[in-house]
């Protein structure tokens, strides 16, 4: 029996049949990918990083208006 993925080395011939497991075999379940798993905390730690990006954007900007306001009323 070869399984799939595996291959015959040091062999002249080979008399084989091909057989249609499905897919409830143990290798197509397996062979299918990993479901990426995340807590709650983890799922609120990341939605809490964008707020605070978007405020830290927020506020950058208002800032840097204010200060080019200033700035253009220093200078008169």
């Amino acid at each position: 029996m070869l399984l799939k993925g595996a291959s015959l080395k040091n062999t002249e011939w080979v008399v084989g049949v091909a057989v249609f497991t499905g897919h409830d075999s143990k290798i197509m379940m397996n062979s299918q990918e990993a479901i990426f798993k995340q807590s709650k905390v983890e799922k609120t730690l990341n939605l809490l990083v964008i707020y605070i990006v978007i405020a830290q954007m927020i506020i950058s900007a208002i800032l840097a208006i204010i200060g080019s306001v200033w700035y253009s009323n220093e200078n008169n």
